[in-house]
């Protein structure tokens, strides 16, 4: 019987290996890099807009974000789905998406 199954782990690690940037897989370095993140959210309005555009998005369905930094794409989405899960591995991060929903007065739980 032939499995289908992705091994995610295994695939993660390839793409880590053949990226030029591994810096960009460690949470280390978007917690360095958080705060100037999201206080330049205002200037990926546009970018955000013409990304979200092009999803297929709709109020039946629920997306999963990982990723989900300080909630560019995570925010906007969930004005357009039925339930929005967004995970994050930086606490940096995690913690202005957090504050960003709240701006936004989105409800949110956490696990």
């Amino acid at each position: 019987m032939h499995s289908n199954v992705i091994d995610w782990v295994q695939l993660r690690e390839s793409i880590i290996l053949s990226s030029e940037r591994f810096e960009l897989y460690n949470p280390t370095y978007w917690n360095n890099e958080a705060n100037v993140i999201n206080e330049n959210l205002i200037h990926w309005n546009e970018l955000t807009e013409k990304q979200t555009k092009q999803l297929p998005l709709s109020h039946k369905i629920t997306v999963l974000d990982i990723g989900a930094g300080t909630g560019r794409m995570t925010l906007p989405i969930a004005k357009q789905v039925k339930h929005v899960t967004a995970l994050e591995p930086s606490k940096i991060l995690l913690t202005a998406l957090r504050e960003n929903a709240k701006k936004h007065h989105f409800q949110y739980r956490l696990y």
